[in-house]
């Protein structure tokens, strides 16, 4: 398949992927070799993002809408970016809910505390791959914990939400060519 048709398939079969609530396209010079591709899907599990669900926690609601999560991935050669991100809530207060995280987090590696935005940063310097808190502004009374590298990391965002603690949890995967 030429490029320009190669292209326009990827562009045309994009637009109707986000369109849905899961889909994947894909493209191969050769069978079962797919060369790029993207994925959505409008739900995540938590065995794929690596960290537990906080005891006595349900998923997120907004509304009368439960928010289960999603995944979105594309890839081509041996790029890849994945993002999962789950949203739960619980009645717990925040700090405990923090604490729980920050053990959960302990497995990936030492865990950086963002939630002081920029002041906060206590990655290395020296380690292009460590992470930091470059840009991060969690929510007034919130909580931002990251683990990992940067090409590979959890994130966990806590904030209180009226008498409840909303939480998303999140795996994000970045290996991009050089």
């Amino acid at each position: 398949m030429s490029s320009a048709i190669q292209q326009a398939a990827l562009a045309l079969s994009l637009a109707l992927c986000l369109s849905s609530a899961l889909c994947t396209v894909a493209l191969a010079h050769e069978p079962g070799k797919s060369e790029a591709g993207v994925e959505f899907s409008d739900s995540a599990k938590l065995t794929a993002i690596g960290l537990p669900r906080y005891p006595g926690a349900v998923r997120a609601r907004h509304g009368d809408i439960e928010k289960g999560g999603a995944t979105f991935s594309f890839w081509g050669g041996s790029s890849l970016f994945r993002v999962e991100v789950l949203e739960f809530e619980s009645s717990d207060p925040v700090d405990k809910v923090a604490l729980f995280y920050q053990e959960a987090l302990k497995q990936y590696a030492p865990v950086v505390d963002c939630t002081l935005g920029d002041s906060a940063d206590r990655g290395s310097r020296a380690d292009p791959n460590a992470l930091r808190c470059e840009h991060d502004d969690p929510s007034v009374g919130g909580r931002l914990y990251k683990a990992g590298n940067k090409h590979d990391q959890r994130i966990v965002s806590i904030e209180p939400k009226n008498d409840r603690v909303l939480f998303k949890l999140v795996h994000l995967v970045m290996n991009f060519d050089d």
